[in-house]
């Protein structure tokens, strides 16, 4: 994702990194289930929601694309099957997961703040 946001739109974040769930408002056994995308508008997204969202910002215009096609009716739950699938297996898949690298360093104060100010 980092690789592909050349306007520096998403910030990745790993489960890890301390401070983070108590700087979230959610509960440790939702962040450990699936992926999160904070919206600049303050809503949390979940599992392929969050990655729609994530991956919306790397289009240009910033058009909610992939939102609208994931609220088709039928599409989500495909989506989020498909988001299951990935989470299962995910260890026969390439790359190197996060907490592999070593330990996320804190989080930082500027995004922080961030956090605070989209939870209004």
């Amino acid at each position: 994702m980092a690789r592909l946001d050349w306007r520096k739109r998403v910030v990745c974040v790993p489960s890890q990194a301390p401070g983070l769930i108590e700087a979230s408002g959610l509960e440790p056994a939702e962040v450990e289930a699936a992926a999160w995308a904070l919206a600049p508008c303050g809503r949390w997204h979940r599992g392929a929601g969050a990655i729609a969202i994530a991956l919306e910002q790397l289009l240009p215009g910033g058009l909610p694309i992939l939102r609208a096609v994931y609220a088709l009716p039928g599409l989500h739950r495909l989506a989020d099957a498909g988001y299951g699938w990935v989470g299962r297996n995910r260890h026969h898949l390439p790359g190197t997961a996060v907490c592999a690298i070593g330990p996320p360093a804190a989080l930082a104060e500027p995004l922080r703040s961030e956090l605070a100010r989209r939870l209004g």
